[in-house]
């Protein structure tokens, strides 16, 4: 499976902010889409994981 493009993952991280209610500043928004570089179950997580332990609020 390819990775996702940029633009499709901001779409996947807008309903995974939803989801779990997170505040990020935009510029940790577009480290993280960075970071994860197109691997969807890995921004899923991250964002589980900020949540979780209110890494950032």
């Amino acid at each position: 499976m390819k990775p996702a493009q940029e633009k499709d993952s901001r779409i996947i991280y807008s309903a995974l902010k939803k989801l779990y209610t997170l505040k990020l500043p935009l510029n940790l928004e577009a480290s993280l889409i960075r970071i994860t570089d197109g691997s969807n179950q890995y921004l899923q997580l991250a964002s589980i994981i900020i949540n979780e332990y209110k890494i950032i609020t």
